[in-house]
């Protein structure tokens, strides 16, 4: 056999096996679609929100929302394998406590645009399209926001000084 034969035969076996591979009727995902998460503060007192995000690679900085303000940044997922992680710190004037919260985290959070409103004892996940909650933690005696879907928490923490 040529050469060249040889390595059209190859080629279609391999188009033929990674066919094969998919779910039928499904569309191959090439590049993952970008994802916006947005931070709204709703904190019940007027008073800024402090809060600071990153993940393994990258450092969003520190941002301070007035009341009802947001933040909003842009990636896109991890190509390889599901695990990109975002997680915050937030603190405000009338709490001395750091919370912690993983803002994004791509095997729980299905969505292109992610909206979470943070408030003095939760973190709610706020479905921007069909304009309702969709998941929520609450503050309990060990200082943790615990999602009621069990997938997250928020935990707090003492500063330390």
């Amino acid at each position: 056999m040529a050469p060249l034969n040889k390595s059209i035969i190859q080629i279609l076996l391999g188009i033929l096996v990674v066919t094969a591979m998919l779910p039928f009727g499904k569309a191959i995902k090439l590049i993952p679609l970008k994802v916006t998460v947005q931070i709204i503060n709703n904190l019940t007192q007027p008073q800024d929100l402090t809060l600071h995000g990153k993940d393994k690679h990258h450092d969003l900085g520190e941002h301070t929302l007035k009341s009802r303000e947001m933040y909003e940044f842009t990636f896109r997922p991890n190509f390889f394998y599901k695990a990109t992680l975002y997680f915050c710190g937030f603190a405000w004037s009338s709490d001395p406590s750091l919370h912690r919260f993983d803002i994004y985290d791509e095997r729980r959070d299905y969505c292109a645009k992610c909206s979470w409103k943070i408030s003095e004892t939760s973190a709610c996940n706020y479905d921007v399209t069909i304009h309702e909650r969709s998941a929520s933690s609450s503050m309990n005696s060990s200082h943790a926001f615990t999602i009621t879907t069990g997938a997250s928490e928020l935990t707090t923490e003492k500063n330390i000084k």
